[in-house]
């Protein structure tokens, strides 16, 4: 199990000369440990997992959206709640330990010391405590997540000017954190794909096209095409009852209009297929697959009522809908893989076949996905699923969340939404 050293943005070896350098170090572990003890609070006990929607920055979204879900699948155990409220009392005492002694070393800020490594000064004021791989992931997620920051056309950013504020650090070191957190998060989403891929599938050819289309985009974050991921992902979605909710706010020529909510849930008879619910049949307390997109109406076109619109998502199907997304999104993205973000399946199509026979398997799972993104892209594009024309439902973000907590939300934004209304009305009256 690795030590929680691990999660700072220095190296375990680097010298620390004065003690302003101390300081420095002693307030980013604070921070640090106070970060693990939300982590763990909001993962275990609350169930917070909107908390957990880290911007890593890539073009897998839908990996933490499933992935969040697998692991509260698998990791429930009653057994366990003692040990982690043990674990955090623990931390807690640390935090506090250590906001003693930066005020401690803060009064005698000229005193002379002589240099040491990062990992000897914590290990001598036993700073340093025991968090799993798993745990650094959740961590890093956590941060990444409290951080972003969404503009008007729905994209995703770090706001460095709140993270600075807020954890006391310059832009270069906050800069460097998220750099950090992001490759690390984005090789361990890739980790759980390929896991899903040996368990489930445990096919060689599959593992020879993972390692094939798995690319280091511009910042070094480990990526793989969106459409592929989908595909992979979706029927063990099914098979472990992961309901999906789909969140589509609706406009006029840019202006909010309303919110639709649509639950889907796994088919009770058909197979590998989901099947949509009442919203008043949904679990308010249960995790859902949150698909959130817009559809942006043309003012001068007829513009369906929710129950027309609930109508025609049922009879194109979530499935459909779902990959039509996948499929007109890009599939990588950033200046280095340019080439690849169209269609990456073509290129290594062609490579393959221009070699030799062995490759037979892979030359038919690749032909069979060219030919699935390229049918469901030409669908995207007419039934409105894409950037130039959203008018059913453009996907911007997908992500793991209760049902409860995405209808507290709307609420709220309406809430805003309907003030604004009113300020403007008044202000112009």
């Amino acid at each position: 199990m690795p030590a929680s050293i691990v999660l700072l943005p220095q190296s375990p070896q680097g010298l620390l000369q004065s003690l302003s350098d101390r300081v420095r170090i002693l307030m980013l572990k604070k921070l640090l440990i106070d970060e693990t003890i939300a982590t763990l609070e909001d993962f275990f006990l609350h169930q917070y997992m909107h908390n957990f929607d880290g911007h890593v920055g890539e073009t897998l979204c839908q990996i933490r959206g499933y992935q969040l879900y697998w692991l509260k699948l698998n990791l429930e155990n009653d057994g366990n709640r003692f040990i982690l409220a043990k674990k955090i009392h623990s931390l807690q005492q640390l935090s506090h330990k250590l906001a003693v002694l930066i005020q401690q070393y803060q009064l005698n800020i000229h005193r002379r010391e002589e240099p040491q490594t990062v990992s000897d000064f914590l290990q001598v004021h036993n700073a340093i405590y025991e968090v799993s791989p798993l745990e650094v992931y959740l961590i890093q997620l956590h941060l990444l997540s409290r951080f972003k920051a969404f503009d008007a056309d729905g994209n995703i950013s770090i706001d460095y000017k709140k993270m600075c504020t807020s954890l006391n650090i310059s832009k270069h070191m906050a800069r460097k954190i998220i750099h950090i957190y992001q490759v690390e998060a984005s090789q361990y989403s890739i980790n759980f794909i390929y896991s899903l891929i040996v368990k489930r599938f445990n096919k060689s050819s599959l593992i020879n096209i993972f390692n094939d289309l798995k690319k280091i985009d511009d910042d070094g974050r480990s990526t793989l095409p969106c459409y592929w991921v989908m595909e992979l992902m979706y029927e063990s979605m099914r098979s472990q009852n992961y309901p999906i909710l789909v969140v589509c706010e609706r406009r006029i020529n840019n202006q909010y209009m309303d919110t639709v909510f649509l639950v889907f849930k796994p088919s009770s008879f058909a197979v590998n297929e989901y099947e949509y619910c009442p919203l008043s049949n949904g679990n308010l307390n249960n995790l859902h697959f949150i698909v959130k997109g817009i559809a942006n109406y043309n003012g001068s076109s007829v513009i369906p009522s929710k129950e027309q619109y609930i109508k025609s998502f049922k009879e194109e199907g979530i499935r459909k809908i779902i990959f039509a997304n996948m499929a007109i999104h890009p599939q990588y993205t950033g200046k280095k893989l340019s080439l690849y973000k169209d269609n990456p399946y073509l290129d290594l199509l062609k490579e393959k076949i221009n070699q030799d026979s062995m490759f037979g398997k892979q030359i038919k799972l690749l032909a069979d996905l060219h030919q699935s993104q390229q049918k469901m892209k030409m669908y995207a594009e007419q039934l409105g699923c894409g950037k130039q024309n959203p008018s059913f439902l453009y996907i911007r973000h997908i992500f793991c969340d209760t049902l409860n907590n995405q209808l507290q939300l709307s609420k709220l934004n309406e809430y805003e939404d309907a003030q604004e209304t009113s300020f403007f009305a008044k202000a112009v009256g």
